[in-house]
């Protein structure tokens, strides 16, 4: 019993690894435009099926950050987006494993999103539950977060003040002061 429960497990990792080297290779052949999709289409089936694997869900992460980085913002908003699902997915499975990693993608998806001027509305609310996922990791785990903390607040002051929120804007940006005291005496 034990040597098949065993054998399942490998063959399901072997599998596994196999279509993500597969699917790696695919994206590495294809036009960037056509890896985009790909990506965004397999990570929303993927997280749709309830079958969200972290590297796929940390790859779609990676690629909307990519794009952005590289100036495709546009190109970004989906996989961002997509990530954002999965490890939302992720986190509701296993919130102790995976609650940075939303935090994360949550951040990315409003930086990406800013930058796309899609919808700032949008961007605030993703980085603030960023923010808010960050408190609670900070609080159970002091430290160990807060430099996560400072960039979420940085970019909830920033997209504050693009909102013309100026009363929001100004607590984030004394949360940002006081998160900096903080790092710099750390």
């Amino acid at each position: 019993m034990l040597n098949a429960k065993r054998t399942l497990t490998w063959g399901s990792l072997v599998t596994v690894g196999v279509l993500v080297i597969g699917f790696g290779l695919f994206f590495a052949v294809t036009r960037l435009d056509d890896a985009d999709k790909w990506g965004s289409a397999l990570g929303g089936l993927a997280a749709i099926l309830g079958f969200p694997l972290p590297g796929l869900a940390q790859g779609t992460k990676d690629l909307g950050l990519f794009l952005s980085e590289a100036g495709n913002h546009d190109r970004a908003l989906a996989p961002a987006r997509t990530a954002v699902t999965m490890f939302r997915a992720l986190a509701k499975s296993a919130p102790g494993t995976f609650a940075a990693d939303l935090a994360m993608s949550l951040q990315v998806y409003a930086e990406v999103s800013a930058n796309v001027e899609a919808d700032p509305a949008s961007s605030l609310v993703a980085v603030q539950e960023a923010v808010g996922i960050y408190e609670n990791l900070n609080s159970d785990l002091p430290g160990a977060f807060v430099r996560l903390l400072l960039a979420a607040c940085r970019t909830k002051a920033q997209l504050l003040d693009r909102l013309g929120q100026e009363e929001e804007e100004e607590e984030a940006a004394a949360l940002v002061r006081h998160i900096s005291r903080i790092t710099k005496r750390s």
